[in-house]
């Protein structure tokens, strides 16, 4: 019998986008509830569907205010 190696399953869409929104609010001390974790949960997602398919991606273009071309 061979030995299985741990498997770790990708990322799914909605882990890349909460993850992405997480850390950005962290980052900034902003409630998700409040009026402005909200529009960056808004803004994350819009950005996943114009392109933005990583977590890196999606802080990086939230940073800047969408202004980078998706990966």
């Amino acid at each position: 019998m061979s030995r299985l190696e741990p498997f770790s399953p990708p990322q799914s869409e909605v882990e890349i986008v909460e993850a992405a929104v997480l850390s950005l609010c962290a980052e900034r001390s902003i409630t998700l509830r409040s009026q402005a974790g909200l529009g960056i949960a808004g803004a994350a997602i819009d950005l996943f569907w114009a392109g933005y398919r990583t977590q890196e991606a999606l802080r990086a273009a939230l940073s800047t205010g969408g202004e980078l071309s998706p990966a």
